[in-house]
């Protein structure tokens, strides 16, 4: 089946049976599924603004198509691009994650503002988890799932891995890119030579955190110079930490599907690799 398009949930759920059902019968005579290796699946969730329930991006990567741009954002677009060119058939499918992705210049007030993206990632983490344990359907409960977000769509993924239990975290690997809750000396840190945090950690003085475990299977991706993963911790005050997020969005916005470095193909290969 086509590993480039957003599934219905009834539909995947549908595919996904027909694909990795087996059975066997027991000495009453009733069947019942028998576990087996059932190939990988992609999950990507947008950042703010981005994704399904948003306009696409003005400017796309030129590799990523328009309905990917639309349903993926630029960042995880790019990404879904490099893993299903990387994996071919052996990719069952991908998906983009439906959640409203709020958009952080939305006209509310700050109060107003928090709440809607509180509310957006509430949104986001229900709809992940109920994707994954869906693509365990037909005797899948092994299936290596790979999930990526970016931005807002980090904190979603990894809010949503915590409400995986352990035997389903066991098959998860994770890709993240300018995570609000980045915090330095982790595994998974790439590129990881600087002591910085992300926006939440900086303000909050606390952050969404993925198991130990996940950790080995996690690549959390901090371009140089990004205001939302990367607060300088020199920043000091609220008001500084804003100032300085506010005047590096760039880096953040750009940092990943439009550079240089490599950091989307660095993350696609990982993934792949810890499937």
């Amino acid at each position: 089946m086509g590993a480039v398009r957003i599934i219905p949930a009834v539909v995947l759920v549908a595919l996904i049976a027909v694909g990795c059902t087996s059975s066997s019968t027991s000495e009453s005579g009733h069947t019942r599924p028998i576990e087996r290796s059932c190939p990988p699946v992609f999950f990507g969730v947008a950042g703010s603004a981005e994704g399904i329930e948003n306009p696409p991006p003005r400017v796309i990567p030129t590799s990523v198509s328009r309905a990917d741009a639309k349903r993926y954002g630029a960042t995880i677009g790019l990404l879904k691009t490099k893993l299903t060119a990387l994996a071919g058939s052996r990719l069952a499918s991908a998906t983009a994650i439906d959640y409203p992705a709020t958009p952080l210049t939305a006209s509310l007030g700050p109060l107003e503002l928090l709440a809607a993206l509180a509310a957006s990632e509430r949104r986001g983490t229900t709809a992940l988890v109920t994707a994954i344990r869906h693509s365990y359907d037909g005797g899948c409960a092994g299936r290596p799932v790979l999930v990526a977000g970016y931005s807002q769509g980090a904190e979603v993924v990894i809010r949503a891995v915590n409400r995986l239990t352990a035997a389903q975290q066991a098959h998860v690997a994770v890709a993240l890119f300018g995570n609000p809750s980045y915090l330095p000396n982790l595994p998974g840190d790439f590129p990881g030579q600087e002591r910085v945090a992300g926006v939440r950690p900086s303000l909050a003085k606390q952050a969404f955190r993925l198991p130990a475990a996940v950790r080995s299977r996690t690549i959390d991706v901090c371009a140089p110079g990004d205001g939302v993963c990367g607060i300088d911790p020199r920043a000091g005050s609220a008001f500084s930490v804003l100032t300085f997020a506010l005047t590096h969005v760039n880096a953040h916005d750009r940092a990943y599907a439009f550079e240089h470095n490599g950091y989307v193909r660095h993350a696609a290969r990982f993934l792949w690799a810890h499937r």
